[in-house]
Parts: structure tokens; sequence; C-alpha cells
């Protein structure tokens, strides 16, 4: 018998505030079984195709070109009073990376989108989740920059494109927390 599981589908034109690397979300968590007091969650995460621009470095006057950007996102299903501790808590859901781009190996502004699935990503356990709210942060790198795309000169935008966020959860029998 396979696990019973629960999935919220997340569109990020539906956000009810903020941007769409920085937003809030409405979502009905009380369908949630009461009974589970902990959840595995998966995810799945696309953007729209648009422009990012490949970073540069420079060693011994040499260019030196990242093409394939990472970054992560936060969310604050991870931060529930009962799930802190005195060592520093994660926010991390998961990471992102960057698709291949079908332009040539110069182009140094790509169309491509931002992804993410099972296969990059390992399954995280939380608490079932007290409220019918959630913040999503998408940050480039390790770091808390926001994630943005570039238009078609190369140029920061404000924010990332569209996406579309899957989030499973799937009721934990028998967690232990010690």
């Amino acid at each position: 018998m396979t696990d019973q599981c629960y999935s919220f589908v997340i569109n990020s034109r539906d956000k009810i505030a903020g941007t769409n690397n920085s937003a809030t979300y409405n979502l009905m968590f009380s369908i949630l079984p009461r009974e589970y007091q902990y959840y595995k969650v998966a995810f799945a995460f696309n953007t729209d195709a648009a422009f990012f621009t490949d970073t540069y470095d420079s060693v011994s006057g040499v260019d030196i070109v990242y093409s394939s950007q990472i970054g992560h996102i936060t969310t604050s299903l991870l931060l529930q009073a009962s799930m802190m501790t005195d060592n520093s808590p994660s926010n991390t859901l998961g990471f992102i990376e960057r698709s291949a781009s079908t332009q040539n190996a110069t182009a140094t502004n790509h169309i491509c989108y931002i992804k993410a699935d099972k296969t990059t990503n390992q399954e995280i356990v939380v608490l079932r989740p007290a409220i019918d709210q959630i913040n999503i942060n998408i940050y480039s790198g390790t770091g808390n920059t926001p994630f943005v795309s570039t238009n078609v000169s190369g140029v920061l935008e404000a924010d990332l494109p569209p996406y579309i966020m899957i989030l499973q959860f799937t009721p934990v029998k028998d967690f232990r927390t010690s």
C-alpha cells in the first residue's frame, strides 16, 4: 500500500503579497490530517523561460564563466516555534538550478529557466503547518541575494519570471525527534 500524499500547487501569479522572489501565499494546509504531527515534504519548481546572465570571475586576468547558476528556496514551513533549537534552525526547503541553454557557448545572456525536482533535493520533514499561509523566498547562490532574471541586454531585472511550485506532503507515521 502506498502512502497517501497531499499536493499543493503554487502559481506565483496567485501570491497575496510580495514579489516572485519573496512572496506570501494562502494555502489550505487545514486539509492535512491532524492525526499526524510530522510530514515529509518534496517539491518541484519551474520558472517561465527568461534571460539569465552568466557570472564572470577573473583569475590571473583570464575570465572564468560560471554558466550554471544555483540558488536556494527558503520557507516559513521550517521556522515554527516547536522546531526551534539552540542551534541555528535551517529554513532552506531546497536548492534550484538553471536549465541548460540552447544558445551558443559564447552567449553571456542565455534564455533558460530555473528548476528543481526530486532528483535535485531530498525530502525534508516538517511539523504539520499550523496556519494556512506560507512565505517563499528565492535566493541566488547560497547567500541572501534575491534570484532575478535579466533583460535582453543583460541588465538585472527586479524579480524572477513567473513560476509554478508543487509541494507534496506525505504523513510520517512514526517520526521520533530524539
